[in-house]
């Protein structure tokens, strides 16, 4: 009975001892993205990569993205496409769909690793299958290419259209230009200019100068 007694008393205070941990990785990661882009705070790059660095060291899958987003875009440190791909696989393989989508970009571009397109469509479904705008965009690139998966044109326009519903410019941008050239669907100039207003109201130069034209 003793013997119980204490090893429910370990388990408790393991799992008090590893919730605390985690919330201390959500508080240095919510303080790094402050740090990202100076709210509340001077901005600052050094300190928010140095933040979401100890974040990620904890396990925290959101600070390991964002590591990884520093690592590729040299912000904070120096940039390391390599480290980028590293952080984005251990967050792409908790499940992050962002960090899936940007390690299937990785391999569809050869950034920080050998290309290979069935590995890109591999990270690309899964990001895409939870419904991720850009996964969606970028898998339906591939699909409409023959990128690492079979030419499939009508696969392509229905991630398009799944992607650019859900407020992706440049999604709405291409759909847009699906529908003024009748690429899979019937030609529609009304409905071309739908989606590019829709693109050009969230700032994509594209699709302004589409309507300007």
């Amino acid at each position: 009975m003793i013997i119980l007694r204490r090893t429910i008393a370990l388990t408790l205070l393991l799992f008090y001892w590893l919730n605390s941990l985690c919330q201390d990785a959500v508080s240095l990661n919510n303080m790094g993205m402050k740090y990202l882009f100076g709210e509340g705070v001077t901005r600052n790059l050094t300190e928010a990569f140095r933040l979401f660095e100890r974040a990620a060291n904890m396990g925290y899958v959101l600070a390991e993205n964002n590591l990884a987003n520093c690592y590729y875009n040299g912000d904070g440190v120096n940039k390391d496409l390599s480290q980028a791909v590293y952080w984005y696989e251990r967050a792409a393989n908790k499940g992050n769909a962002t960090a899936q989508c940007s390690l299937g970009e990785c391999y569809y571009s050869g950034y920080g690793v050998g290309k290979d397109p069935s590995r890109a469509v591999y990270w690309l479904e899964k990001s895409a299958s939870q419904g991720y705008p850009r996964g969606l965009f970028v898998l339906s690139v591939c699909y409409n290419k023959g990128h690492g998966v079979v030419k499939d044109s009508r696969r392509a326009l229905s991630l398009l259209e799944r992607s650019a519903k859900q407020g992706l410019p440049v999604a709405q941008y291409e759909l847009g230009n699906c529908y003024v050239h009748g690429y899979g669907v019937d030609l529609d100039v009304e409905r071309a200019q739908y989606w590019w207003k829709r693109a050009a109201d969230q700032g994509f130069t594209k699709a302004q100068e589409a309507l300007s034209r």
